[in-house]
């Protein structure tokens, strides 16, 4: 029996990649000796809009329209 590999679709790929790049500048802020903000933390201040409200994934994929 054979079987199919089934390649990624571009949306999770992209969010590979994000996830990655997260990664990497949390990576950077522990280098830095910043260690009092966890990964899950500046998640979430990645997305504090500009009137210090959380933005919805909508609101952030409007910008881009």
């Amino acid at each position: 029996m054979t079987t199919q590999r089934q390649e990624p679709n571009l949306g999770v790929l992209f969010f590979v990649a994000y996830r990655e790049l997260e990664q990497r500048a949390h990576d950077a802020l522990v280098a830095a000796d910043i260690t009092d903000i966890t990964l899950a933390q500046a998640r979430i201040a990645a997305r504090i809009g500009p009137h210090d409200t959380l933005l919805d994934l909508r609101e952030i994929t409007d910008r881009w329209r």
